[in-house]
């Protein structure tokens, strides 16, 4: 019973001990006051009226003793809006907030920015306002707003005429119905969101020019995280078909990239040309950049490149290709297939014989070369 006594008193001075450490005391010098990771949070252009990705930066005490935040707040700008979570809590304005000596604490940061019906990109600027020991501190918050054409989930039975005046963004799926040409502007951007595809069984003409060039992507223009840009990652968005039917479609100048199936091209009749493709880019998709079944794709001066699969697929058909760049650096896995592969027959579908003719290509990259494949021969 002696024992159990004594190491009670010994566990309660103990605990008494931890208690006076913890309890340091605050300070209330004007000369303690705050550290910051950063003097500004960015965020690179966001479409308007729509979230962006979550930033943060940490808050420091580098005094000995607490100190205790008697204010933080955004400033307000009528043009958009930042909303904050300091140290897992979200809310407008914060009083009292202790930060221990040596200690720090984390702050969240999002933005959405206000449509201002400008065609150019419009530049948001505030800050977090930090009142410490009667010391003002900040935080600048920087943000560029890009108003948008907002296309959701449609079919398009009749011709319609896409301009450079402001990004598109895609939601859904987009049909060009048979009958139907979709015509897009040099300098156009086409902006899918997660899992939008692009379906043509009618015809479309997207011819840019090498100063205006169109481009196809996904709707994230910010960061993944750090300096790492959406604009490297793949599997964006679903990518483009074009549907049996559909003939005479026409890319000049036009950069695809970031989807995930890539480009899908079938025909019934590869002597009528389905797709033909100058001085285009087609790069960095989750599976191919181009598959193409029984159909006629003429390409000249254009890039197919960077795909987790092999980078183009050629399943019967006629393929024309001159003075091409064939090219697989995929930077999330290994390539799992040749550069190019051919087949002259497969398994689940009717296909003709394959008429290839690759004049002047560039082949280079991480995986084979070029495979033929026979099936069902």
């Amino acid at each position: 019973m002696k024992h159990l006594s004594y190491l009670i008193v010994c566990m309660l001075v103990a605990l008494a001990a931890l208690t006076a450490c913890i309890d340091d005391g605050y300070t209330t010098s004007a000369s303690d006051v705050l550290a910051f990771s950063t003097d500004t949070v960015t965020f690179d252009t966001v479409v308007t009226q729509q979230g962006t990705v979550t930033k943060q930066f940490i808050v420091y005490n580098r005094a000995s003793k607490q100190v205790s935040i008697s204010s933080i707040k955004v400033a307000g700008n009528r043009n958009g809006r930042f909303y904050i979570n300091v140290d897992g809590v979200k809310g407008e304005e914060f009083h009292d907030v202790d930060i221990r000596g040596g200690d720090s604490i984390y702050v969240f940061v999002e933005c959405k920015v206000n449509a201002s019906n400008s065609m150019e990109p419009l530049a948001v600027e505030d800050s977090i306002i930090f009142v410490t020991n009667g010391v003002r501190q900040h935080v600048l918050l920087t943000a560029w707003g890009q108003d948008v054409e907002i296309i959701h989930g449609d079919t398009i039975r009749d011709d319609l005429h896409l301009t450079a005046e402001r990004p598109y963004v895609i939601y859904d799926t987009l049909v060009v119905a048979a009958g139907a040409t979709l015509t897009v502007d040099p300098g156009a951007q086409l902006l899918f969101h997660k899992g939008a595809l692009l379906r043509v069984y009618g015809r479309m003409k997207a011819v840019g020019t090498a100063d205006k060039p169109i481009t196809l992507r996904g709707d994230r223009m910010d960061n993944v995280v750090g300096d790492i840009s959406f604009d490297i990652m793949p599997g964006q968005w679903g990518g483009v078909v074009f549907g049996y039917g559909s003939y005479d479609n026409e890319w000049a100048y036009v950069t695809m990239k970031s989807s995930e199936i890539g480009m899908h091209c079938s025909s019934t009749d590869p002597e009528q040309r389905t797709l033909h493709l100058l001085n285009c880019v087609l790069r960095n998709s989750s599976s191919s950049v181009l598959t193409s079944l029984n159909a006629r794709i003429d390409a000249e001066g254009t890039e197919f490149s960077d795909c987790a699969d092999g980078v183009v697929h050629f399943i019967g058909g006629n393929v024309h290709l001159v003075n091409c760049t064939l090219a697989n650096y995929y930077l999330f896995a290994a390539p799992s297939e040749p550069i190019v592969n051919v087949w002259k027959s497969h398994a689940t579908e009717t296909v003709l014989p394959l008429v290839a003719y690759l004049d002047d290509i560039v082949l280079c990259g991480l995986a084979g070369d070029v495979e033929a494949r026979r099936r069902g021969d």
